[in-house]
């Protein structure tokens, strides 16, 4: 296996580092985002995020749109769907009043779906918070919600009901030629007729699942008792006598032959009957104090006598059972054929009625799978115990990754069994944070919008019926204000102006002069959220004062006519000149906001629009804005994840530009694509490929010499596959595997390839890559074997004498913005003059801050934070 995974720790640092980059500017552009959602976060959560997308999507362009948006709270509405289980549960019960009025419109089935979407998460959400963590977890061992043929009747019958809206919805949209395609390869009739056909049976009380779990249990045992036997030191053997009485004792005709029938078998029967014992739960207790050898001996036979029981009782359980059985392992395997059909459809798909179908099929399957289980409760305590054990492990530092990671797959699989709604809700919304914010500073996008004003131009008008001339000087600014909003971001445009003129009125031979100075103020409110920009009408004011200045007569009275007259039209002409520069300055601050304003929000839903048809791509976003910053928080986590346990620190930086990423953002995104799931080195090459630009070489099948390399797979573990891990001021990648094959060769067992890179600097040159010797950890050091041992001395070799004639290190920029990966930025001035204040990778949270240099002659007394740029 000499050439295996050598390439895994040869990929570009350049390319890692524009991943890493990447990241932030997903949560600043998220017109780019390609983070996977996945396809069943918790059901509460996950279905009303979906029926709040449907929504938006069935509105989207619609006259509409903009009236319901206000009666139904939308802003709100999108910002407690990505809140999920940490949603404000005052809100949503003011939005689910909303859907819930007389109003004949919302009986459409779109507001009908986020009606039912609401109630449940209210349901849910209140449950949850009525009691502690602790409180929930002891009464969810049993709360046993045990699977019926109604409710996966119900289950089944939604799916077929969402498949037929996906149906009826692209009939509307796609083309005949395309929808036929479309169909066929999504199998929807085919789907819809299983599903129709399909004849649901739950397991019986006593099923094979549950004996084959008692069987095991019995065994375990079994085992340990021998284990004690073996313990007991062997001693002298008792005398003859001894012997002789043992033996008369043995022999006492008074004690009841062993009876091997089938009297007392019958699940009816009294309760001292051993399998009646055995299947409710009771029977001998075992005493914890030193046990002689005579007292294990008698304990070992009745657990034998158990097994025999239970052996034969599941002869029994099968034979009756059998045919249903098979018929589930088909269905299972089927509906999961299904829910592949889906998975593959999804890059080419991912609008809201494509993810709610997929979603309620993968549900439903989940469903049937766990609800038709005769083992399921058993399950669901070993899964409670798991959790309990993890909530613990959480205060661990040096168990906490683990700890987290086995949760969010505890968590899943209670969700997906349809047991403990109320915990999931409860651990998700106290240790799944969000994990990505970008904060933007007010005073920052003020300075970007602010514009001044000065203009001197020409007066020419008619007032009063008579031709006024001269000359009108303006002077002034525009500026932004932020305004506190949870939902979306609210900002104030202000224009202030001074006015000032001088004017003369020719009569006859005569001119009369006048001064007159004034004030012109303009606001325009604007709300940005994801689903577009709304602005307000121009709300304008005017004050103005006109003088009297003299005229061109040297004559007296011709000056007092004059002065008197202009006296008498004062009023009226300040009014007049006042309503003359408010109908002006509208038009002018009108059209040098609309454009922009217009512009923006035509981008803006131009991305609505994108993420929508591609909804299962995007992760859960949301903006607010205070009077001081523009927020943007991202929120990644799956059905078998868990997202930040904690939030970011602050470290005595404010930087003008701040994001702030946890690691489980990059972890999240790569466990649907990896978790559990095999990989040849060509598949791998692909997934690698499709994120970074290019595949190390040897992935490809030759190395970086155009050497062929023997081709090999590796098999990933299901909690963490891949982990970026933003630690001790660097990055960490974690891979984890649980087999390992080449050729002829396979490796069954697992083990973690970990690397580390930081950036440095190198005389004034920022750059990025690998730190030190690849690591290599068993996952379980207890299963090692002289294979594994080898294996891994093999790849240490292959990997680290590599790295020593390795120099791929990638040449940074000192504000760390690499421009070239990133389309957007691209000659871009605004990111040239981005200086960074903040650099630190700690406690899994990578720091990243920016000020702007508006003036390069300045001397800035910035304060920076730059751990993770090391020193040579």
């Amino acid at each position: 296996m000499k050439s295996l995974l050598p390439t895994l720790a040869l990929i570009s640092p350049k390319k890692l580092f524009a991943i890493l980059f990447l990241c932030t500017v997903l949560i600043s552009l998220p017109s780019m985002s390609n983070f996977v959602r996945a396809s069943s976060l918790s059901s509460g959560t996950k279905d009303l995020e979906v029926a709040v997308e449907k929504l938006n999507y069935w509105l989207y362009g619609s006259a509409e749109r903009e009236g319901w948006q206000q009666f139904l709270l939308l802003s709100q509405l999108n910002t407690q769907a990505a809140l999920g289980d940490q949603a404000d549960l005052a809100v949503l019960q003011k939005i689910q009043s909303r859907f819930g009025s007389d109003n004949r419109g919302l009986k459409h089935p779109v507001f009908q779906g986020v009606k039912t979407a609401l109630d449940n998460q209210v349901e849910r959400i209140s449950a949850s918070r009525q009691r502690s963590i602790p409180s929930l977890l002891a009464d969810a061992k049993s709360d046993f919600i045990a699977g019926s043929v109604e409710q996966l009747t119900q289950q089944r019958d939604q799916v077929i009901a969402d498949i037929d809206a996906l149906i009826r919805h692209y009939r509307t949209k796609l083309s005949s030629r395309k929808r036929a395609l479309l169909f066929y390869d999504l199998q929807l009739d085919p789907i819809k007729s299983y599903l129709a056909d399909l004849e649901i049976e739950v397991a019986p009380e006593v099923s094979v699942e549950k004996l084959d779990s008692m069987l095991r249990d019995v065994q375990a045992d079994i085992d340990k008792v021998v284990e004690e036997i073996d313990a007991i030191p062997v001693t002298p053997g008792p005398d003859k006598e001894d012997e002789d009485e043992d033996e008369d004792e043995d022999e006492d005709p008074s004690k009841p032959e062993s009876d091997d029938s089938d009297a007392g078998l019958s699940l009816s029967g009294p309760k001292d009957d051993i399998l009646g014992q055995i299947l409710v739960g009771e029977g001998p207790s075992e005493d914890q104090a030193e046990k002689t050898l005579k007292e294990l001996e008698v304990q070992r036979e009745v657990l034998e006598d158990k097994r025999i029981v239970l052996r034969k009782r599941r002869k029994e359980v099968l034979k009756a059972d059998r045919p249903r059985l098979r018929q589930r392992s088909k269905t299972v395997r089927q509906l999961r054929r299904y829910e592949l059909v889906f998975e593959k459809m999804a890059s080419q798909k991912g609008d809201p009625y494509f993810v709610t179908a997929a979603t309620s099929l993968k549900q439903f399957s989940r469903s049937f799978q766990y609800g038709t289980s005769g083992n399921l409760q058993e399950e669901m305590l070993d899964r409670l115990g798991d959790i309990q054990k993890n909530l613990m492990d959480l205060n661990d530092p040096k168990k906490a990754r683990a700890a987290n990671g086995n949760l969010g797959s505890s968590l899943g699989w209670l969700d997906a069994a349809g047991q403990a709604p109320s915990l999931v809700t409860a651990i998700r919304a106290q240790h799944s944070h969000p994990n990505a914010y970008l904060s933007i500073d007010g005073n920052l996008l003020s300075d970007l919008v602010a514009q001044t004003i000065s203009d001197r131009s020409p007066l020419r008008q008619i007032a009063f019926g008579r031709l006024v001339r001269g000359c009108t000087e303006t002077n002034g600014s525009v500026s932004l204000q932020l305004i506190d909003n949870p939902n979306q971001i609210q900002a104030q445009l202000q224009l202030d102006a001074t006015i000032a003129s001088g004017a003369f009125v020719q009569q006859g031979k005569v001119q009369v002069f006048t001064n007159s100075h004034g004030t012109l103020s303009a606001d325009r409110q604007i709300l940005i959220g994801i689903d577009g920009v709304q602005s307000s009408d121009t709300q304008i004011n005017a004050n103005f004062q006109s003088a009297f200045a003299g005229t061109n007569s040297s004559i007296g009275l011709v000056n007092r006519i004059a002065e008197k007259a202009f006296t008498k039209n004062q009023s009226k002409a300040n009014g007049l000149a006042a309503q003359q520069a408010k109908e002006q300055g509208l038009t002018q601050f009108n059209e040098q906001t609309d454009e922009p304003l217009t512009k923006a929000n035509e981008n803006l839903l131009r991305f609505h629009r994108k993420a929508l048809e591609k909804s299962n791509l995007f992760p859960a976003i949301r903006v607010n804005s205070t009077q001081q910053h523009v927020n943007v928080v991202v929120k990644q986590e799956t059905n078998a994840t868990l997202a930040a346990p904690n939030v970011p620190h602050q470290f005595g930086v404010n930087p003008q530009i701040g994001v702030r990423i946890h690691d489980t953002l990059v972890s999240n995104y790569l466990d649907p694509l990896f978790s559990g799931k095999t990989f040849t080195n060509e598949e791998l090459s692909d997934q690698i490929a499709s994120f970074t630009g290019e595949a190390p070489p040897g992935l490809t099948g030759v190395d970086e010499q155009g050497e062929p390399v023997e081709g090999f797979s590796i098999g990933f573990t299901r909690v963490r596959p891949i982990e970026f891990e933003f630690v001790d001021q660097k990055v960490r990648v974690v891979v984890s595997g649980r087999k390992f094959s080449q050729g002829e060769n396979e490796i069954n067992a697992g083990m973690k390839i970990i690397m580390e890179f930081k950036v440095h600097d190198d005389d004034g040159q920022l750059r990025f890559g690998r730190d030190g010797k690849v690591q290599f950890e068993f996952l379980d050091p207890k299963r090692t074997t002289p294979a594994l041992i080898a294996f891994r001395r093999l790849l240490d070799e292959s990997l680290n004498e590599k790295s020593k004639t390795d120099d791929r290190q990638a040449e940074l920029p000192k504000n760390l913005i690499p421009v070239k990966q990133v389309p957007q930025l691209a000659d871009r001035e605004f990111a040239k003059k981005l200086r960074l204040v903040q650099f630190r990778s700690d406690g899994g949270w990578l720091y990243l801050g920016w000020n702007h240099e508006s003036n390069p002659g300045d001397t800035f007394g910035w304060i920076h934070d730059l751990p993770a740029i090391w020193k040579r």
